[in-house]
């Protein structure tokens, strides 16, 4: 049978970046297009393991990323650095175009500035070097010729530290689409905006920073406003690295027109320039590239201390929570339409439209989860979510503040649309049929928060949704289990239900709230093999684990499963006020309502 992977399952972070990350420790994310495609072998395979080394000198872990195997590898080992320096111009250049089909066919690329950026935005790496980033093309008026980093910039909170943009490119018209795109442009210690192999290129930098200490600041602001845009730091080059004005512009000019010749364009035209550029000054723009790429590694490491620094002492650190003891909530947010044809003699005819009842508000698992804690906890509830960055999530922040829920952990994704569940109910008021675009938790977008320990740290109970992808869960269940913290899971659909068993971190579950349906697929997954039963499914699952097993069962009430006598209790269905059915009228809802309060009642089994 052919099986289907999701990325989560396609991403592998190296032991010593993963702990790092985990431990809030500084991480500098590396590019790999350097090694494969921007210098020759060996000097490729020695300007690798020296920014690796300068990382570590200036107390950071490395992550140099690329795809192998058809895995986004973050962090390599030595033996994988020499493959992309030998393989080199063989080796795909991947961007974000490139990722899904390099990884699908199990190919190998060097990641470009865009896709090293996706890799750490996935991966939760705040602070990335390179060299130079691309940007406009001369001529883009023409032909409207634009690298694909500065988009990608756009749609991240990554700080990318460089030597600015490189010099074969237009520096203004990229500093214009830069500031079009809302990314905040810093350089460091200099009037001047940089050109790569140059110190000065003319134009005047938006803002300066004097020391990597005042560019963390900055980054902890950001991400306390959850700005969700990048930051891209412009270092110069050290001056006595800086190659000569006059000698670089000529051999600039004539690789530029040597491209046009040969009809060189898109995705080549950077690789071909550089390396024509390297000819023809006899090497110097090669040296000084080393140098640029050097530097810009050590200034990367020294802000990713910082940044780390800020985030342990601040009140704008990423996912810190308000009050000790409290309940978090993580998962979705999602606009819920909800529809009902009217009763008929026929009941509902396919093909066609039906009169009937539309009616729309705002739900997901977690968000209506932390909705009904708000109205029945004593304890302080936090919500984790995401939304898209347009109308509906707009819409949906101010409903979270209009029903009294926190908004202050609510990341917005640039470029994605916000979940939406379209629903059909029969006469009788069962859900016959279901639509769901959930494509912006497919995106991973809680990793950035979740590498942060303190999100669980000072929290009594975790309740996490399926909507969260396998590596998402494993670091809530791994977390939950480091500092004793509750975990109640919420399995959300058949299709995602499995993905907590895919995590291999079941013991970490105290309470799991699966329907009859969810239980068994999640027990055939476990068990390798078909499990017949619901009672049978929670008995795979309590061997595999988990502590308590709830089956809700509708109108028909909920089962609870436990290991110890009895190991079954029946729980007639709690009822609900059918006023609050206009409010929140997705049968979703009341079933987890229902659990909610029937965990009042559970407390001491």
């Amino acid at each position: 049978m052919e099986v289907e992977h999701s990325l989560e399952d396609r991403i592998r972070i190296k032991a010593e970046v993963a702990n790092a990350l985990s431990d809030g420790r500084p991480v500098v994310a590396l590019e790999s297009t350097i090694i494969a495609h921007g210098m020759p072998y060996p000097e490729n395979l020695a300007t690798a393991k020296m920014l690796e080394n300068v990382v570590r000198a200036n107390g950071a872990v490395p992550a140099t990323i690329a795809v192998l195997g058809g895995f986004l590898r973050i962090g390599l080992e030595e033996d994988e650095l020499e493959l992309l320096a030998t393989e080199g111009q063989n080796m795909a250049k991947v961007s974000r175009r490139d990722l899904a089909a390099v990884i699908s066919s199990g190919g190998n690329g060097a990641t470009t500035v865009a896709g090293t950026i996706i890799a750490c935005e996935l991966s939760g790496i705040k602070v990335f070097a390179t060299g130079g980033i691309g940007g406009v093309h001369r001529g883009a008026e023409h032909s409207f010729d634009e690298s694909a980093d500065l988009v990608e910039l756009s749609r991240s909170s990554v700080c990318v530290v460089s030597a600015g943009v490189k010099s074969i490119l237009d520096i203004p018209k990229t500093l214009e689409r830069l500031e079009t795109l809302g990314v905040s442009v810093v350089t460091l210690s200099a009037d001047e905006f940089p050109a790569f192999y140059m110190r000065k290129s003319g134009k005047k930098s938006p803002r300066i920073a004097e020391s990597e200490a005042e560019v963390a600041r900055i980054l902890s602001a950001s991400r306390g406003l959850s700005l969700a845009s990048g930051t891209l730091v412009a270092v110069p080059i050290p001056e006595q690295f800086e190659a000569k004005a006059v000698k670089l512009n000529q051999a600039i000019d004539r690789a530029i027109d040597e491209a046009e010749q040969n009809g060189i364009t898109g995705a080549e035209i950077t690789p071909f320039v550089l390396s024509k550029v390297a000819q023809y000054t006899g090497g110097e723009a090669l040296a000084t590239n080393r140098r640029l790429a050097e530097n810009n590694a050590a200034v990367a490491a020294r802000i990713a201390a910082e940044y780390c620094h800020c985030g342990s002492s601040s009140q704008a650190n990423q996912g810190k929570l308000r009050a000790r003891d409290g309940i978090v909530v993580i998962g979705a947010t999602v606009l819920d339409i909800y529809t009902q044809p009217e009763e008929t003699q026929n009941g509902m005819i396919l093909g066609t439209s039906n009169p009937g009842t539309v009616r729309t508000s705002f739900g997901g698992v977690a968000r209506n989860v932390a909705a009904a804690l708000g109205w029945i906890s004593e304890l302080p509830v936090d919500l984790i979510t995401a939304v898209g960055d347009d109308l509906i999530g707009s819409e949906a922040v101010s409903s979270l503040k209009h029903i009294g829920l926190p908004t202050g952990n609510v990341i917005r994704k640039p470029g994605f649309r916000t979940a939406t569940y379209v629903a059909v109910h029969g006469q009788d008021g069962d859900m016959h049929v279901a639509v769901v675009d959930t494509s912006l938790y497919d995106s991973g977008p809680f990793f950035s928060v979740l590498r942060n320990g303190s999100v669980l740290r000072d929290s009594r109970y975790a309740i996490v949704d399926a909507n969260l992808q396998v590596a998402e869960l494993k670091l809530v269940a791994e977390q939950c289990l480091r500092y004793g913290v509750e975990l109640m899971y919420e399995p959300t659909s058949v299709p995602k239900s499995t993905r907590m068993v895919r995590t291999g971190c079941l013991n970490a579950v105290s309470w799991m709230f699966p329907n009859e349906a969810e239980v068994v697929e999640m027990a055939t997954a476990a068990a390798g093999r078909r499990v017949r039963s619901p009672h049978e499914g929670a008995e795979v699952l309590l061997n595999m684990g988990v502590s308590r097993v709830v089956i809700t069962r509708g109108s028909k009430g909920a089962d609870l499963c436990r290991k110890t006598e009895p190991r079954y209790i029946h729980f007639p269905a709690v009822k609900v006020s059918s006023s609050l059915k206009p409010l929140y009228p997705m049968g979703h809802f009341l079933r987890r309502l229902s659990f909610l309060l029937m965990v009042g009642r559970l407390r001491g089994l």
